[in-house]
């Protein structure tokens, strides 16, 4: 997105059925209508939930974003925000930010575990 574009914006869509708690899965026939709405570059599933980041003795709350890289990359130039590292989250792979990277006491490579809110390993 270009930052001088002022009608350029970010939209967040949660999707939820009347009656369920918490949001779900965004179907894919809705997913392509908003694509298709006039003026929409990238649309980003995402999902999100409460958690900690765990390290040796240091455990710090995080905020745990599931996406698709390559749509997530169409909205936000994550490469360019790099510090360390690559922008690689299949598998165990994770991103984290530089600041919780300092307070864990990690670098590129090292291992942490991620626990939801209910204490369940992710």
């Amino acid at each position: 997105m270009d930052p001088a574009a002022p009608d350029e914006g970010v939209v967040l869509l949660t999707f939820r059925r009347v009656g369920e708690e918490g949001p779900r899965e965004l179907p894919p026939a809705l997913l392509a209508e908003v694509e298709a709405l006039p003026g929409v570059i990238a649309v980003s599933p995402s999902v999100t939930g409460a958690g900690f980041a765990v390290r040796a003795d240091a455990t710090n709350a995080v905020v745990v974003r599931g996406a698709e890289p390559e749509r997530f990359r169409a909205l936000i130039d994550i490469d360019s925000r790099l510090v360390a590292g690559r922008f690689e989250v299949d598998g165990d792979d994770v991103a984290i930010g530089s600041k919780l990277a300092s307070e864990l006491g990690i670098t590129v490579g090292d291992k942490i575990r991620i626990k939801s809110s209910e204490g369940v390993e992710i």
